[in-house]
C-alpha cells in the first residue's frame, strides 16, 4: 500500500476505500459544484493545489472533490468557486453509445419474458405445495403471503417461492425437501393458515395426502452408480409398508438396487432430506399426481 501511495497519491482513498466511494456517490447528488468562472486564465494553479485531482475538470469531479477549497485559495484571479448546477459545458452526446446500451437492455428484458410466461403457465417439476393446499390457481388467489405456515413448520421444510411459481406465485410457500421434510403426522400449516389456502386436514387424512412422487437419479445413487449398498432412504421412509423397495442386482451379487413404489409414496421428502450425498440428492420429490382437493372454504 505504501508503494502504491508513492506511485499514485491517495490511492487508497481514491480507489479502494468503501467510505470514500460512498461519499463520492452521494456527492453526485449534491447541489454544489466547484467550477471556473468566465475570468479564468487557464493557469492550472487550481489543478496543482487540488489534493485529489478533481480540479482537472470543470466542474470539479464530484467523485473526487472533497470540498476542501484549496483550488479556490490557489486561484490568482478568484475565478474558482462553489456554485449550483453542473457547469456551463454540457456533457458530450454519444448517440452510438446510447443506442448500444438501449439495445442491450432491451435484449435482456425481452429474454426474460418467455421464461416468465412459461413459469406462469405451468408450475415447475419440483414446485411442491404444503399438504392440504388447494388447486394451484385457487391457492395463489387465497394465499396472502403471511408466512405463518413457514414459521410454524417444525422441520423447516416450507420456504418462500420466487419465480419457480411464476410472477403470481412469488413468496407463496413451497416445500424444499433438501432443506427439510414434511413431518408424517404434522398438520400445523393447515391449522395456522388464515385464508384456507392450506386446508385443515383431519387426523389420519394427512398421512394419506400425496405431496408428490420421489424419483431416483441413477447417475448419483450409490447402489446404481457405484455398486455400494445404501439403505438410508428406505430406513427413514415413514409409510407402512414402505414406499422404497429393493431389487437384487443381477450383474453385481449382493448389491441392492432401490426403487420407489409409486402407489405408496406420499412425497414427504424425508428420503431427499436424509440422502447422504453432498449437494443434490440422489432421490428427489417431483410434482407428480399431488392430492389437490377443493372442499375447503
Amino acid at each position: 500500500m505504501m508503494a502504491l501511495e508513492l506511485l499514485a497519491p491517495r490511492f487508497w482513498c481514491a480507489h479502494l476505500c468503501p467510505l470514500g466511494a460512498g461519499l463520492g456517490l452521494l456527492a453526485r447528488l449534491g447541489p454544489v459544484r466547484r467550477r471556473k468562472a468566465g475570468e479564468c486564465g487557464s493557469c492550472t494553479a487550481c489543478e496543482g493545489a487540488c489534493p485529489t485531482g478533481a480540479a482537472r475538470t470543470d466542474p470539479a469531479d464530484p467523485l473526487s472533490c472533497i470540498q476542501c477549497g484549496a483550488c479556490e485559495r490557489a486561484c490568482p484571479r478568484g475565478a474558482r468557486g462553489a456554485g449550483r448546477g453542473a457547469g456551463t459545458r454540457p456533457a458530450p452526446v454519444r448517440p452510438v453509445r446510447r443506442a448500444v446500451l438501449a439495445a442491450a437492455g432491451a435484449g435482456v428484458v425481452a429474454g426474460l419474458f418467455p421464461r416468465v410466461r412459461a413459469a406462469e403457465a405451468e408450475p415447475g417439476l419440483h414446485l411442491l405445495r404444503p399438504p392440504g393446499a388447494k388447486p394451484e390457481e385457487e391457492f395463489r388467489k387465497r394465499c396472502i403471503r403471511c408466512g405463518a405456515c413457514m414459521r410454524v413448520c417444525p422441520r423447516n421444510a416450507l420456504h418462500p417461492a420466487f419465480l419457480e411459481a411464476g410472477l403470481g406465485g412469488i413468496w407463496t410457500p413451497r416445500l424444499v425437501p433438501r432443506l427439510g421434510y414434511c413431518e408424517y403426522h404434522c398438520r400445523l400449516c393447515g391449522q395456522v393458515c388464515p385464508t384456507g389456502a392450506i386446508g385443515f386436514l383431519a387426523e389420519g387424512e394427512k398421512e394419506r395426502w400425496v405431496i408428490g412422487l420421489a424419483v431416483f437419479d441413477r447417475n448419483r445413487c450409490l447402489p446404481w452408480r457405484a455398486g455400494r449398498n445404501c439403505l438410508v432412504c428406505e430406513e427413514h421412509c415413514p409409510t407402512q409398508p414402505k414406499a422404497i423397495a429393493f431389487d437384487a442386482d443381477p450383474a453385481r451379487p449382493g448389491v441392492k438396487l432401490p426403487r420407489v413404489v409409486e402407489d405408496r409414496c406420499i412425497g414427504c421428502g424425508i428420503c431427499e432430506a436424509k440422502c447422504p450425498l453432498p449437494g443434490r440428492a440422489a432421490i428427489r420429490v417431483t410434482r407428480e399426481n399431488p392430492t389437490r382437493i377443493d372442499i375447503f372454504f
